[in-house]
């Protein structure tokens, strides 16, 4: 899928304002704090286990979904951060290597 969110300098600037201001909002510390509650409550039943095996990954996917969520702004803002280049894909892993140029035979 071609990235056209943040395809321009300009698009991930306005994006890069739009998540700091965001993030300072009543509104984020609102949902912050809820999704911190999740995750407490969750990470206490997963600790306390009990359940069937399926209740347990559902438990943990719900975990990993809460704290994903509570991240994502701050992720986007480091990435946009770092970004130069028109047309690079933020969501690249950083430690991969490039690919090796292939030699004419």
């Amino acid at each position: 899928m071609e990235d056209t969110l943040f395809d321009t300098q300009k698009k991930r600037d306005s994006s890069l304002s739009a998540l700091k201001i965001g993030v300072e909002t009543e509104f984020w510390r609102l949902l912050s704090d809820i999704l911190k509650a999740n995750i407490e409550v969750t990470t206490e039943k997963i600790i306390a286990g009990g359940g069937k095996e399926s209740e347990m990954n559902r438990l943990r996917d719900k975990l990993a979904a809460y704290q994903e969520v509570l991240d994502t702004p701050d992720d986007l803002i480091r990435k946009l951060e770092h970004v130069e280049e028109d047309n690079v894909d933020i969501e690249s892993d950083p430690y991969e290597k490039p690919e090796e140029p292939k030699e004419n035979t």
